[in-house]
């Protein structure tokens, strides 16, 4: 015996822990108390990066070498992470996503082989403090 019941299997959502969407294309998560994580990118063999900024652009160069203004990434799960505090103030990161918000993902555009960049006007997503 048949329904002929249409079902919409789009209404129901499962609910998940954590990670509310999984991140496929190279991505920068910046918060504002100087926490990064990157998405996406293979920094196994460059641990140092550095940032500039040109108007709205960050440039992030990765390295083997460190330099006096490198910062460096560690694995963390699936993303590398750092925290680069000076960065948010030189960024004026709050500007950019607000001061309602906590954090955002920007998606990190490939120059080269070890050079990114990002536009802080463009964000993905913002993120509010978790309470």
């Amino acid at each position: 015996m048949k329904s002929n019941v249409k079902f919409d299997f789009t209404k129901i959502k499962k609910r998940t822990v954590g990670a509310r969407n999984m991140i496929l294309t190279p991505t920068i998560h910046i918060s504002k108390n100087g926490d990064l994580a990157f998405y996406c990118i293979n920094a196994t063999d460059t641990p140092y990066f550095r940032f500039a900024k040109t108007g709205n652009l960050i440039g992030l160069e990765f390295s083997e070498k460190a330099y006096n203004n490198s910062f460096t990434s560690r694995q963390k799960g699936s993303s590398y992470g750092a925290n680069a505090r000076s960065v948010i103030k030189e960024i004026e990161f709050e500007k950019y996503i607000g001061t309602d918000y906590h954090s955002a993902n920007f998606a990190l555009q490939k120059e080269s082989e070890n050079l990114y960049w990002f536009d802080l006007t463009s964000t993905i997503i913002k993120y509010k403090k978790l309470k």
